[in-house]
């Protein structure tokens, strides 16, 4: 709980303090107007006795001030000056002209909200930034950021376009391209190859462990596009520091799973 030592000599609490809103009519706590109350009472008098105030707490940096404050500001005006005003809540006459203008104005003594940091990239720099990384989507920020602004990360987001971690393919060439999408479309479900058919099919294929990471690579892609080979890292198999594994699995989970030693070949397969 914060206390304050009051001009009286006595121990001021400074408790939350329920009232209601002089204009919206809800309850709100006021420790913010307590406080600019000690604030100028310590400006008028700062060797006042049993007065021990932070001098921190001065109009100098107090620039934002609280809507409550503001609200028991315009109700005090309808019985001082603005000058009277001013003193009582330890801030500047052009404030009080300021709040009472702005509430005259729009009803309320909320502050409008703000529009942020201005861009620092026009409509076709961001076109051009755009174009860049999606010809090149492997280049990193910190590339980019060699020929444009700190603002560009903002630029990718608003145009689609999110880091990401490209997914891992095996690279083939136009001939085993063209003898898997026969496969597939050989084995479409509009040629007969229904779940249940499928549920009948074994899996089998062996795989490599690497004993260290894995050296993912970010890229910048647009959404939906994580298997387009343009933003897919390739990959050959059989990497060094590994161990290999061979398995198959069935509808409903792996099967069977076993370490081979060294490469696979068409005798240990």
């Amino acid at each position: 709980m914060n206390t304050e030592r009051s001009h009286f000599g006595k121990t001021k609490v400074l408790s939350p303090c329920h009232m209601m809103h002089p204009i919206l009519d809800y309850s709100l706590t006021c420790d913010q107007l307590l406080i600019n109350q000690l604030v100028g009472v310590y400006k008028k008098n700062p060797s006042t006795p049993g007065l021990h105030i932070n001098c921190n707490l001065t109009s100098d940096n107090m620039h934002k001030i609280h809507p409550e404050t503001k609200a028991f500001i315009i109700k005090s005006l309808k019985t001082k000056s603005t000058a009277e005003v001013a003193d009582t809540f330890n801030v500047s006459q052009r404030q009080v002209q300021r709040i009472k203008k702005r509430f005259e104005e729009t009803g309320d003594v909320f502050d409008k909200p703000r529009s942020g940091r201005p861009r620092n990239t026009t409509a076709r720099e961001d076109r051009l930034l755009v174009g860049k990384s999606k010809a090149s989507p492997f280049s990193t920020a910190a590339e980019l950021h060699q020929a444009w602004s700190p603002q560009d990360p903002v630029s990718f987001l608003q145009n689609g376009l999110h880091g990401r971690i490209s997914a891992q393919k095996p690279a083939l060439n136009k001939r085993q391209l063209k003898k898997r999408v026969a496969f597939a479309k050989a084995h479409s479900l509009l040629k007969g190859w229904t779940l249940e058919k499928w549920q009948k099919v074994d899996f089998s294929d062996e795989s490599s462990v690497e004993l260290h990471h894995s050296r993912r690579k970010y890229c910048r892609r647009p959404t939906g596009a994580r298997m387009d080979p343009k933003f897919t890292q390739k990959t050959v198999k059989f990497g060094g520091g590994k161990i290999m594994v061979w398995g198959y699995i069935q509808y409903g989970g792996v099967r069977i799973i076993c370490r081979v030693e060294g490469n696979i070949n068409s005798l240990k397969y």
